[in-house]
């Protein structure tokens, strides 16, 4: 079905406040250390909301993962959408970055990093169409750690010449698993907002795997007169074929709602619930040739 929004004509901007901190230090004749802070508050989150608060709330009990109540809201007349600055909408990001390099000389060079950041909020995307402000339900444990960002990211790479002019990179990736939320599918004819979607677990509660992944290259160049170069690789990205899931089906099931007597809704679970949607890509080799001149 189509969905129509009005404007708000007095919606502001949606902004950005950000704070960047910086600082290298010289390590040796050849090496360095830098630690980088940032801070970014996202307020004034543009989105489509239901300004229509004719709803009924109602616990649902028997909640499948908490054993509580499920807080559900049942909308009882037609939603009124009008694009505006969500209100209480936020998304906060912070982030420290250890890094060190240790510059090409003497036939290698090295740099790793360590970083630790975090994504909390009620409202993941900047699209002006944030589906928890489209209804009620999308508010429920709405706020939490966001998907799509590890909080501990690791990485180390490193390159040496070899003997008979070939050279060797290696690249080794730690990202700690993303976070993700069970929820569940409100299912009622009785209702104006059916087939809305809730949170049954505080956001972010759930984690996946941690994910580790070794990519490498042999090179060589070969002088062919003048200013001609042939570049001959090969590379090998997931080289340990790591086959980590990164992400899976988080709909447990669906709410029967019974709007008569919301106490009497009942709970139907899926098979799918859980399953993996996408996985690392498997084990790649490139080879590949470039003429420069």
């Amino acid at each position: 079905t189509l969905t129509t929004a009005t404007l708000d004509t007095g919606a502001g901007h949606p902004y950005t406040d950000q704070y960047l901190f910086s600082v290298e230090q010289q390590v040796g004749a050849k090496s360095s250390l830098a630690l980088d802070l940032i801070y970014r508050d996202d307020r004034d989150i543009f989105a489509m909301v239901n300004e229509n608060a004719d709803y009924a709330t109602s616990q649902i009990p028997g909640n499948p993962l908490t054993g509580g109540t499920q807080t559900v809201y049942a909308l009882r007349t037609a939603p009124r959408f009008v694009l505006e600055n969500a209100p209480g909408g936020y998304r906060q990001f912070g982030s420290a970055i250890l890094r060190f390099e240790k510059r090409y000389s003497d036939g290698w060079l090295l740099r790793a990093s360590i970083v630790w950041s975090d994504l909390t909020g009620n409202a993941l995307k900047n699209n002006s169409y944030v589906p928890e402000f489209q209804d009620w339900n999308g508010q429920v444990n709405a706020d939490g750690r966001l998907s799509n960002f590890s909080t501990w990211e690791g990485k180390v790479s490193a390159s040496v010449d070899l003997p008979w002019g070939i050279k060797a990179s290696a690249y080794y990736t730690w990202l700690s698993g993303e976070y993700w939320t069970p929820y569940a599918r409100v299912s009622s004819s009785a209702i104006k907002n059916n087939a809305t979607n809730v949170n049954l677990v505080e956001r972010g509660t759930e984690q996946l795997d941690d994910r580790h992944l070794v990519d490498v290259r042999l090179g060589k160049d070969f002088k062919l007169g003048g200013d001609l170069v042939l570049s001959l690789f090969a590379d090998a990205f997931n080289l340990l074929n790591s086959d980590t899931v990164t992400a899976i089906d988080q709909r447990w099931g669906t709410i029967s709602y019974n709007a008569t007597a919301p106490e009497k809704s009942t709970w139907s679970s899926r098979t799918a619930y859980g399953a993996p949607t996408a996985m690392e890509s498997p084990r790649q080799i490139r080879l590949g040739a470039r003429l420069a001149f």
